[in-house]
Parts: structure tokens; sequence; C-alpha cells
């Protein structure tokens, strides 16, 4: 919880997220990208009820070594969602509610990753609309196609051909 660390680390201050100067937040969003594009991983989860896919989970994380923990509590407070957890002598820092999501998406519209992971990026958005968007239940049809974005994803991935508009943006932060 970052108010149980909050003397521990104090630059996380909930006071801070509320004065936040919006050429700060721009330069953080800037940075969290290029950060992103070397640490982060998009996923796509289904959830199974027995062998039966009954939903699907969007998740976003960021793995650090334990000993960088302040950075994913940094992340996390500028961010305002996200949890962290221990995996041995890793932290992850973990995104995957539907409504911080959608706030990640936003985030990555506007300011674009410049690796393939902004292709991990896209078929995770797509699968995202696709799932929150269905009129009605979750089709046979609607599950193979997340399941096939889903599968052209991360490790899995043979396509890197970056969209012709796709510009790449690096900025100072």
């Amino acid at each position: 919880d970052l108010l149980a660390h909050r003397s521990r680390y104090p630059y996380n201050s909930i006071d801070q997220l509320n004065s936040v100067n919006p050429k700060d937040l721009d330069e953080f969003y800037k940075w969290f990208v290029g950060f992103s594009d070397a640490e982060s991983m998009f996923g796509i989860s289904p959830i199974l009820y027995g062998n039966k896919i009954e939903r699907f989970s969007f998740i976003f994380r960021i793995g650090l070594h334990k000993d960088d923990l302040n950075t994913l509590y940094y992340i996390k407070s500028k961010l305002g969602m996200g949890y962290i957890n221990a995996n041995k002598d890793s932290q992850i820092f973990t995104i995957s509610k539907m409504d911080e999501i959608y706030k990640l998406i936003s985030i990555f519209d506007n300011y674009t990753l410049n690796t393939s992971k902004y292709l991990d990026f896209l078929s995770l958005k797509k699968a995202f609309n696709l799932y929150f968007n269905r009129e009605g239940g979750l089709t046979e049809q609607l599950k193979n196609e997340i399941i096939e974005l889903k599968n052209s994803m991360n490790t899995n991935r043979v396509d890197y051909n970056m969209y012709k508009d796709h510009e790449i943006i690096i900025t100072k932060s």
C-alpha cells in the first residue's frame, strides 16, 4: 500500500500527486513510455471455468529486481493506479482493472511506444476493445479472435513490421 510506504519512499506522497504540474506529468509520461518500451509487458489471460473460457483479463506489468522497488512506487504514484507485489527477488507492478487499462491505453495512444512493444500494445488494445465493446455474450468467434491476438504477442510475436504511419519519437525524458 502506498501510504504504508510513505515514510520509506517520501517522493511518492499523495500530496504531490494532487499538485502535479501538467508539464511535469507530460515529462513523466514521456519517460514512462521509454521505460515501458524496455521493461514492460502487455498480456491477455483467458479466465477458465473448468476447461471453458468464461472471460478475459488484460494486464500490463513491469517487473524489476527488488532493489528497484522505489522506481515501481514512483510509477504507481504518478499514474495513480496499479499495485505492486513481490515474487522472490523481484517486484512486479501490475495494472489489470478494466478502468485502469482503459486509462493506460489512453496514455499510450497519446505517448507512443517506439519498439515492438507498440505492436503488443496494439494487440492488447484491439482485444480490449473487442471484449468490452461487444454486444451480447462472449461468442466462440470473439474468444477465438482474442486468443489469436494473445498468441501474436510478446515471445510469440513473429511479425515485427511497424505500421507505415508509426513514428519513432525519442525525447530527452
